[in-house]
């Protein structure tokens, strides 16, 4: 251990002198604020000599002497000593923060840390800035980078700090900048950073300085990440971390953290952290009251940033290259017109010494004569396959050389003379036959003179399970036309394209998709050791592209147990969601590793068996049927048992509800049961409903359903809000009522029924209602009767009612106008007269009794009634007529109101 701690002073000073040639400034910062006053205990303030003899006279077990006078100069130093549950100590880390330079405002600061989790020695280096804002708040940015020197993996670090008093806020994110590399853990295997992010809350009690928690949230992004333990890998893993601390004097600080993952991983780390912050005392390091003064924004202005400086990595397996043995040239297209688009084929199989196929061999292609060749240079697919394709302008045969593992072999392809031709060539071929990838086909059709036909319908056939994109298609200016084509079955396909009397084929290939990932899970886990419960794993395989493989079989078997056995066959193929699936069951409580190997693939999971759990939890209803008025309870009860039919007792037991968007719990969801087994929950709700009420228990769940009764409404109120209205058939009076429950609470939703008593009064408005939010509901209501009548509402039985008044009209305005005038004297022909009465608001009126008469003549009659009465519009006419050419006056009285208007009478012609 003494070695171990040796090596690690070295590393830091090693790393003290870097930044002393980097930033050979930072002991000196300018316009840097005066330390913090800090209480040195009875002897009262200490003398500063630019030394740490007399300081560290009694701190030689936390590093010597030597140590801590190389941090005196640079600023906030700290020594962690990091033991997991496991008894590891290499989470221990040392880390130094230096000012480069700071105002009373800002500060801009480097830090520096080493640390070797793992056995790898990883160096963190980063700059940022802080700016404290009236003493409230500080907000800063900060960079990182992070070197795993035994790894060779690199990545950078953002960061971002809110902190004040008492609490710190910070946020993180990480982004690996090295490639996939071999492994320095596991062999076959490739490594790397992977990217993620973390979010942070550290606070302090005000009350008790010496006490502090945090709460740490991350997540990384992978198939493979070692975010608890390079062993146990898992994809995009997240984890919830809390801790506690206690610091009794400013040099120690003591603290546990417990981190929580997705599938109950955790793991547990006890830290003993030595904090030194330049300028301060020896007698201040451990002096208990300036605890406080460090949890204040002032105090720790130079604070390390709060980052995982630990470096988390991702992890794949490594795709053998196989060495290749020989190979063979095949023409796949021959024959083609030298027009210099159509193209031959040529294919080459590689394979290894043993006749395997052989992957990811690098093939050189060359050609004779004036032949194209499509491409140069290839490499081996999985199958062992490279393909090239050429092209000519003149008629010839061609020599075509390859070149692979230092092997030559070449074979002849022909061009013959441009002709009227419909040729047929492959652009691209041996796709995976996934259903989704695609080859692709291009035919060009030309006249006798070589020149290409365009708008040439053209006709596409298979024989094969292949589906084609389209069936026909018109040729281009270049006389070419394409067709793309799917397959779910691996083999050859012939395509045939048909177009003005010609037909040509191809044979074109779908390979069967390769295995390129292998994830197993447990789908079936924690089962009971009874050697008849099963527990169920299934391996999922994929192609390149993460879509799943059927028809891989995959080789399972048990490793780490001498009890556990297969129930189901070990050997098994993947069905069409690309999913093989096996059972096994054990007589012994243990954990059992479960490998599965698929192609060239393996990978392992872990299935636990247990010793024998709670095996049913029923629920029940002991207080049921109460009123849904946000107030009654009911009440549910479940009892849990284990395989016997015995109660288990103290078992955590967790309630909730579905069905209700309106229904709470009205006790605690988290519960345990007492000696019979049995935990309660009470729930209300304000709707009238059945709500399913759920306890679960692990993984056991029970259920009942809780009924809340309809409130009944306690009364209803009617009122008239607007009232005395002319009965005019137009002016409303309108009523409300309120409906309240027994609780005398207003009652929303509640439909109200509303009735007049009057047979001439009529709603303006629906009668039938639904209250609002207050209880509330309206009605609004002619009559054209002046008169009182009841306004009544009724809600489910309840009945209110309330008196209304509509008044009479009283006419304000009469206006004559004269309709026809100047009717000849001949006591037969009239002159007519309209009276238009009107109430104090300008609105015509009704039925109003008008009343004629005539003046200055005495010869002139009436031949309308002397009393008419007004239409709906207020209107109401009168005729006259005379035997003597001379004006006439016509008078209208109407509710003692009187007009007149003169009509004139022409002299009769002879």
């Amino acid at each position: 251990m003494k070695n171990k701690y040796n090596r690690v002073v070295v590393v830091l000073q090693v790393i003290l002198q870097l930044s002393t040639s980097l930033f050979p400034f930072a002991a000196f910062a300018h316009n840097s604020d005066p330390p913090l006053t800090v209480s040195t205990g009875p002897g009262g303030p200490q003398k500063q000599d630019g030394t740490l003899e007399q300081a560290l006279s009694g701190a030689e077990s936390y590093g010597g002497q030597s140590l801590e006078r190389w941090l005196n100069q640079w600023g906030t130093a700290q020594v962690s000593l990091n033991v997991d549950n496991e008894g590891d100590w290499d989470g221990s880390a040392i880390d130094l923060l230096t000012p480069l330079w700071q105002t009373p405002k800002t500060l801009f600061f480097a830090e520096a840390g080493f640390r070797a989790p793992d056995g790898r020695n990883t160096g963190n280096m980063g700059l940022g800035i802080r700016r404290f804002l009236d003493s409230q708040w500080m907000i800063g940015t900060n960079i990182f980078f992070d070197d795993d020197f035994s790894g060779n993996n690199r990545r950078v670090g953002i960061g971002l700090e809110a902190w004040r008093d008492y609490l710190k806020l910070s946020a993180n994110s990480y982004f690996g900048t090295t490639g996939w590399h071999r492994s320095a853990d596991f062999d076959h295997y490739q490594e790397k950073s992977a990217d993620g992010f973390d979010l942070r809350a550290e606070g302090y009690l005000p009350a008790c300085p010496q006490l502090g928690g945090k709460i740490i949230y991350e997540h990384y992004i992978g198939n493979d990440v070692a975010l608890f333990d390079k062993n146990d890998r898992q994809r995009y893993p997240s984890a919830v971390t809390l801790g506690i601390s206690y610091t009794p004097v400013p040099l120690i600080s003591l603290g546990a953290d417990y981190r929580r993952g997705e599938s109950a991983r955790d793991d547990a780390a006890f830290t003993l952290d030595l904090h030194y912050e330049a300028g301060m005392s020896w007698a201040a390091l451990i002096n208990p009251d300036n605890v406080a003064a460090q949890r204040t924004l002032t105090g720790s202005r130079t604070a390390l940033v709060a980052r995982n400086n630990e470096i988390i990595l991702q992890y794949r397996q490594e795709h053998e290259t196989r060495a290749m043995g020989s190979f063979t040239l095949q023409r796949l297209t021959d024959n083609s017109p030298a027009d210099g688009v159509t193209s031959n084929r040529i294919t080459l199989h590689a394979s290894t010494p043993d006749g395997a196929p052989a992957p990811n061999i690098p093939v050189q292609w060359r050609a004779s004569g004036h032949a194209a060749l499509g491409t140069a240079n290839g490499v081996t697919d999985a199958r062992g396959v490279a393909e090239t394709t050429l092209t000519d302008t003149l008629a010839e045969p061609v020599t075509v050389e390859a070149t692979a593992g230092g092997i030559t072999h070449s074979v002849v392809s022909h061009f013959g003379e441009s002709q009227a031709a419909l040729t047929l060539a492959m652009e691209k071929d041996n796709s995976p036959a996934d259903g989704v990838s695609q080859n692709r086909a291009r035919a060009r059709l030309t006249s006798s003179d070589g020149k290409p036909r365009a708008g040439v319908k053209v006709s596409w056939s298979t024989s094969g399970s292949a589906t084609l994109t389209n069936l026909t298609s018109v040729t281009d200016e270049t006389g070419s036309a394409t067709v793309a084509l799917t397959s779910q079955t691996p083999g050859a396909v012939t395509l045939r394209v048909s177009a003005d009397g010609k037909t040509a084929t191809t044979t074109t290939t779908f390979s069967a998709p390769q295995p390129a990932g292998l994830s197993l899970s447990m789908v079936k886990d924690q089962v009971v050791a009874d050697n008849q419960s099963r527990a169920l794993a299934q391996a999922r395989v994929t192609d390149g592209q993460g879509r799943p493989l059927p028809g891989v079989t995959v080789q399972w078997r048990i490793d780490g147990s001498n009890t556990a056995q297969l129930t189901s066959p070990a050997s098994v193929v993947t069905s069409s969601d690309g999913i093989a699936r096996v059972s096994l069951k054990d007589r012994v409580a243990e954990a059992v590793t479960l490998s599965a190997t698929a192609r060239d693939m393996h990978g392992s999971v872990v299935a636990t068996f247990v010793a024998a759990p709670p095996a049913a939890l029923t629920v029940s209803m002991t207080l049921n049927h109460q009123l849904a008025d946000n107030l009654a309870i009911n009440r549910a009860q479940a009892t849990l048992t284990d395989t016997t039919g015995q109660p288990v007792a103290n078992a955590a037991l967790h309630w909730r509800l579905e069905g209700s968007a309106t229904a709470s719990l009205a006790s605690p969801a988290d519960v345990t049961t007492d000696a019979s087994g049995h935990a309660t929950v009470n729930l209300k709700d304000p709707v009238a409903e059945s709500v399913t009420v759920i306890a679960s228990a692990g993984r056991l769940e029970g259920q009942a359903t809780a009924s809340f009764s309809t409130v009944p409404v306690g009364g209803v109120t009617v009122t008239i809000p607007t009232n005395n209205a002319p009965a005019d058939g137009g002016s409303v009076n309108e009523a409300q009522v309120v409906v309240k429950d027994i609780h005398a609470r207003p009652m929303s939703g509640i439909s109200v029924s509303w009735t007049l008593s009057s047979a001439t009064a009529h709603a303006a408005s629906p009668v039938t209602v639904t209250t609002d939010a207050q209880g509330q509901a309206r009605l609004t209501f002619t009559d054209t009767v002046p008169e009182t009548l009841s306004v009544t509402a009724r809600a489910q039985g309840k009945s209110g009612s309330a008196d209304a008044r509509f008044t009479a009209v009283v006419a304000k305005n009469l206006v004559l106008s004269v309709l026809s005038d100047n009717a000849p004297a001949d006591n037969a022909s009239v002159n007519r007269v309209k009276a238009l009465v009107t109430d104090g608001s300008g609105k015509p009126v009704n039925g109003a009794s008008v009343a004629w008469s005539i003046s200055g003549s005495g010869t002139a009659k009436l031949t309308t009634p002397a009393w008419t009465t007004t239409d709906a519009q207020g209107v109401t006419t009168a005729e006259l007529k005379d035997s003597v050419a001379q004006p006439v006056s016509v008078i209208a009285s109407a509710d003692g109101i009187t007009n007149r208007a003169t009509v004139n009478f022409a002299a009769v012609s002879r």
